[in-house]
């Protein structure tokens, strides 16, 4: 079992389970996790691996590719990524996993006028990465069949 927290849940991908061993000892955010923070725990990990595949899908097909009539366009998983480490942010957040996070958890105040932990933005927030789409084609995408998209 790890920390207070538990064993990661069966439900996880292998590289969901592997963050969760990262994060859960006790040298890391185990030391303070309970069973309560299960769920928001599985969360950050399932939103990590996922994480994890959509960067190697743009690392392997580049941030533009494709799209209808040929017309480059940004990848679909680039917006993957960035939703995924928002959500990521968010929950580290909760959870005491951002410097500004942790210190308010351990009763610090910060200096006057700080402003909430908030992420960089990571993309255009105007493009929508699944216009244009079909249902098949996002299908595809999701599946990581990029080769299924031309």
């Amino acid at each position: 079992m790890s920390g207070k927290i538990g064993a990661a849940p069966t439900s996880l991908s292998e590289e969901a389970k592997a963050k969760w061993r990262e994060l859960t000892a006790e040298s890391k955010w185990g030391a303070v996790l309970t069973v309560c923070d299960r769920d928001l725990m599985a969360q950050y990990c399932a939103l990590s691996a996922r994480k994890v595949k959509a960067d190697a899908m743009i690392a392997e097909h580049g941030e533009l590719v494709a799209g209808k009539d040929g017309v480059p366009i940004v990848n679909p998983w680039v917006g993957i990524s960035d939703k995924a480490w928002s959500g990521m942010f968010s929950i580290a957040r909760e959870l005491g996993g951002t410097p500004k996070s942790r210190e308010r958890m351990s009763g610090g105040k910060g200096a006057e006028g700080d402003k909430p932990d908030e992420p960089a933005p990571l993309s255009d927030p105007s493009v929508d990465e699944f216009e244009g789409m079909s249902e098949a084609e996002i299908e595809a995408l999701m599946s990581g069949d990029i080769g299924a998209l031309n």
